[in-house]
């Protein structure tokens, strides 16, 4: 199998326009990894026919509830339909296991997993060292959002993938997108409304400097879409720019 992403959810946190909620699937030959889960995750992994036994990690890039609010169902997926044994690595910031514990508790009474979660944590503020699988090397660098948020660079023999979360536009994004096959980058809004986020024309006109030969725009909406065309040469959208429908898949 090459390597391929499948967008499961290029919608922000509202949704308004019936996409997904931010869920992003990369898959190989040697397995697959999930970034993000937000609360549509479930339903769309089965709409769009993601084998689900074939994941061995989840990273989380922050605490908000679109990025984070599918992984209770995931986990009671493997717990009562897939009856999984194996372990489940889940990467993300410092205070994941803490926040998924409560989440789960809140949920429902009497969690028990078979499987093992392997849960591996970062502080944005410290050291930054990779997890180095046996397959892939996945790197977490420091975003612009929220105090814990993480972005994460993605390097397997085949292919680099970076894959952004919430950001605004930093150094530190332009570091993560350097040379890879393909930057997984939010555009959440259509003009400049809030500073936590990227807007159409700032991705348009940053586009040169993130040196990354395929751009996805997620977590976004069709009025940001237009916008960003809108700025581009002739009305279109530039050269190595797109904004992936639910469901789209990109061989690498």
């Amino acid at each position: 199998m090459r390597p391929r992403l499948c967008f499961l959810g290029t919608g922000n946190a509202v949704c308004m326009n019936g996409r997904g909620q931010a869920a992003t699937w990369f898959e190989d030959a040697s397995g697959a990894l999930l970034l993000d889960c937000g609360p549509s995750f479930m339903a769309h992994a089965n709409r769009f026919g993601v084998d689900l036994a074939r994941l061995d990690a989840v990273a989380i890039t922050h605490f908000h509830g679109d990025h984070l609010a599918g992984l209770p169902f995931l986990l009671m997926h493997f717990q009562g339909i897939d009856r999984r044994t194996r372990p489940l690595h889940l990467l993300g910031p410092a205070g994941l296991r803490r926040h998924l514990d409560a989440l789960c508790a809140l949920m429902y009474d009497g969690w028990g997993l078979p499987f093992e979660l392997r849960v591996h944590e970062w502080d944005p503020a410290g050291p930054l060292a990779p997890w180095d699988d046996p397959r892939w090397v996945i790197t977490p660098a420091a975003m612009r959002h929220k105090p814990e948020s993480l972005g994460f660079r993605l390097q397997t023999a085949e292919t680099v993938v970076a894959y952004s979360g919430d950001t605004v536009l930093c150094p530190e994004l332009f570091a993560l997108s350097r040379g890879a096959d393909v930057l997984v980058v939010e555009c959440t809004l259509p003009t400049p409304i809030v500073p936590i986020h990227i807007h159409a024309r700032e991705l348009v006109e940053a586009l040169p400097d993130l040196h990354a030969r395929r751009v996805a725009a997620i977590h976004t909406d069709d009025a940001t879409a237009a916008n960003a065309a809108a700025a581009g040469p002739d009305g279109q959208l530039p050269a190595g720019l797109f904004f992936p429908a639910d469901g789209e898949v990109w061989e690498l």
